[in-house]
């Protein structure tokens, strides 16, 4: 799936903490492709960082992309979920 791929490279390549993209896992509101914006937004990411995540979104394969898209477009959002 594209959150556990997202994630080794967030851990391997950018050596973002656990901690930190956990958080964003908890914000992301079962969308997967919010994750970089909200490290970002946290400031949990560098611009740089952000960059290199998007990057690495758009060399993802289609098929991995198109059923994470689905998948989220197809979950109703959560409305205990707000903070």
């Amino acid at each position: 799936m594209l959150h556990t791929r997202l994630t080794k490279f967030l851990q391997e390549e950018l050596a973002i903490p656990t901690a930190a993209i956990e958080l964003a896992v908890r914000h992301r509101e079962k969308n997967p492709f919010l994750l970089p914006m909200i490290l970002w937004q946290y400031g949990l990411v560098s611009l740089e960082q952000l960059d290199n995540i998007f990057d690495w979104l758009e060399t993802a394969p289609a098929s991995v992309l198109t059923a994470n898209a689905l998948t989220a477009l197809n979950t109703p959002p959560n409305p205990m979920a707000q903070s």
